[in-house]
């Protein structure tokens, strides 16, 4: 589910770093070098930011580019962004926190994951995490750090569009 920065991604960013600076080499401070910071991490949210830093570096007072090294960084995100089974387990510990059971409701979070297992994660994914997620509970609200909150964070770290305003704390 996740992307590691590595070489691939160093040269990637390094690249369209070059291509904004119009320079044969990239920038001390740069977003190449935020993301080399982050080396054998996965590129998650907090090292995009780091990369929008070294950006706005390149070109201060200015937002960064489309198509630029952070517009580069967050379609790699978003195109790993999908259901897979490290997403499944991850609802499936948090409904399992919630329920004091070790197997998962029927139509609750896990279900509602493991019927988008391979697909992208939407919005849709979230809310139907979240709907599985108030059958655990009925008449109570999603919970602060429970399966519809980590599936919205999953989704948010590469796809604005799939956050929801719907869960509560």
């Amino acid at each position: 589910m996740t992307i590691t920065v590595d070489d691939q991604i160093f040269s990637t960013i390094a690249s369209k770093e070059k291509e904004l600076t119009n320079e044969s080499y990239v920038v001390e401070s740069g977003p190449t070098a935020a993301a080399q910071n982050h080396q054998g991490e996965p590129l998650t949210g907090q090292v995009i930011s780091d990369i929008a830093k070294g950006e706005s570096r390149l070109h201060p007072g200015q937002p960064t580019r489309a198509g630029g090294p952070v517009a580069t960084a967050q379609s790699m995100a978003a195109s790993a962004n999908v259901v897979d089974a490290t997403f499944i387990a991850t609802i499936s510990n948090k409904e399992k926190e919630l329920t004091h059971e070790d197997a998962s409701v029927k139509d609750g979070p896990t279900d509602a994951a493991q019927h988008h297992q391979g697909e992208r994660l939407t919005g849709k994914v979230v809310s139907d995490v979240a709907k599985g997620e108030v059958r655990l509970h009925p008449g109570e609200p999603t919970h602060a750090g429970g399966p519809a909150a980590i599936a919205q964070s999953f989704a948010a770290m590469s796809n604005p569009s799939a956050r929801r305003s719907s869960t509560s704390s």
